[in-house]
């Protein structure tokens, strides 16, 4: 009753989330890649015609998708009018609005949603919902971080309808994570019957380690869908073994909605109906399937304001498979984390953050005396390595030593790294909390 609700209230509005929301079923079929590959044809052929930043290139359309320039956030910034439908006035404003990122890559940007692209937007994160296990209208909690996305929820009158017809049952503040915040929100989820969550990784492994550390029970969860943070091993494990279930991993952004999803197989599946997603390297070719590079993504569903080759900022390959799920198509083989965390070893070498989690999260830390890091790069061959520490927890010479040299090992042995040992490191502006930051330019 709910789901059809939801859809009604969008069709009064004049979203058609419904017609998208079972295109995304069409993923199931194996005879929609040409249906896909036309949805990108037309994108191109109305930004060749009617986006002023594209129609004043010259045969970009005739030559291909690969032929077009890479987008930054930079270029939209300082061109965002060229990227604007000329007919944008008469004909498509109706419905559209402004989306502004958060910056978590450093460059806050603005995008324009056309009414079609605000549809498939609410269809993807539906269909997300549906791979994690918990299709609308199953009940869930957010446990999240956009204080703007929090008040309308609380406070507007479409956040209010959503909430009901989405059942979403509470919202958990993500960037408020004192012990008795952490402790209000144990209690909630142990004193009601909601059984999935939608949470930010980052916090959900923080509630994880509160809960592990203060010996706290918690009830068995059935599914938890992962947003806004790349899930590492370390993050997985605890938060599964935590909350009993699987952590299901979602990739997105506010620019582009919802980009893929991993099912109940594992695989993240990339949005083939909504989005062209490829992989290139430093000087932007084109890497094989399989390949460690640069995510470019090409919206199929905004005519308003195109995205074409946009650089989202992340590092990834990707594959093409036939899953036990339904699906065939691209899934993502690895999602290692934003462009700005990867660092530069002393040989200009690339070195995900990944691995410094790891070894500093887990290899030196076996008691959890380390509650957070931030390892920021000054230069190729300077770090400035910050450690929270328990309170009454102090760490030996001997221990920093061994952080030092194993450092030294992957990121050059003659860098220098200035350690600094703090009560608690700021989270950024936007709220989140940053492992690595890299101050270099390029």
């Amino acid at each position: 009753m709910r789901k059809q609700l939801y859809f009604s209230f969008n069709k009064l509005l004049s979203f058609d989330v419904d017609k998208y929301y079972k295109e995304f079923f069409n993923l199931y079929s194996t005879n929609n890649s040409l249906v896909w590959e036309k949805k990108l044809e037309n994108v191109l052929c109305i930004s060749s015609k009617k986006i002023p930043y594209y129609s004043k290139l010259e045969n970009t359309q005739r030559y291909g998708l690969s032929h077009y320039p890479i987008l930054d956030k930079e270029i939209i910034n300082t061109r965002f009018n060229q990227f604007i439908h000329i007919d944008f006035e008469r004909n498509l404003k109706y419905g559209s609005i402004k989306v502004q990122t958060g910056g978590s890559s450093g460059i806050p940007i603005t995008v324009i949603h056309d009414c079609k692209m605000r549809s498939a937007g609410r269809a993807s994160r539906l269909f997300s919902k549906h791979l994690c296990n918990f299709p609308i209208p199953e009940a869930h909690w957010l446990l999240w971080g956009s204080m703007t996305e929090i008040n309308n929820m609380k406070n507007g009158l479409m956040g209010k309808a959503n909430n009901f017809f989405l059942n979403q049952k509470g919202i958990m503040n993500a960037f408020l994570m004192s012990e008795d915040k952490m402790n209000t929100y144990v209690n909630l989820i142990n004193e009601n019957n909601i059984e999935n969550l939608v949470v930010y990784v980052d916090s959900a492994t923080e509630l994880a380690k509160f809960i592990q550390r203060t010996g706290k029970k918690v009830k068995k969860l059935k599914n938890i869908m992962g947003c806004a943070g790349t899930i590492t091993n370390e993050d997985r494990a605890i938060i599964e073994e935590t909350f009993s279930c699987k952590l299901y991993n979602k990739y997105g952004s506010r620019e582009c909605s919802d980009i893929a999803c991993e099912c109940n197989q594992g695989n993240i599946h990339i949005y083939e109906n909504h989005v062209k997603v490829e992989i290139v390297d430093n000087f932007g070719k084109t890497l094989p399937n399989g390949e460690l590079g640069r995510i470019l993504i090409t919206t199929l569903n905004n005519e308003a304001f195109p995205l074409i080759r946009y650089e989202i900022g992340d590092i990834g390959s990707i594959r093409h498979i036939n899953c036990l799920c339904g699906i065939e198509g691209m899934c993502f083989e690895q999602l290692v984390g934003r462009s700005y965390e990867m660092l530069k070893n002393i040989n200009g070498e690339y070195v995900t953050p990944v691995y410094i989690r790891h070894l500093l999260g887990v290899i030196h830390n076996p008691l959890g005396i380390i509650n957070r890091f931030q390892l920021i790069q000054k230069d190729l061959d300077k770090y400035h390595l910050l450690l929270e520490v328990s309170k009454n927890y102090e760490l030996k010479v001997e221990h920093l030593n061994n952080i030092n040299i194993d450092l030294k090992k992957v990121l050059g042995v003659s860098c220098e790294i200035q350690i600094e040992i703090l009560n608690k490191i700021p989270e950024n502006p936007n709220g989140k909390y940053s492992y690595i930051k890299t101050e270099l330019k390029n």
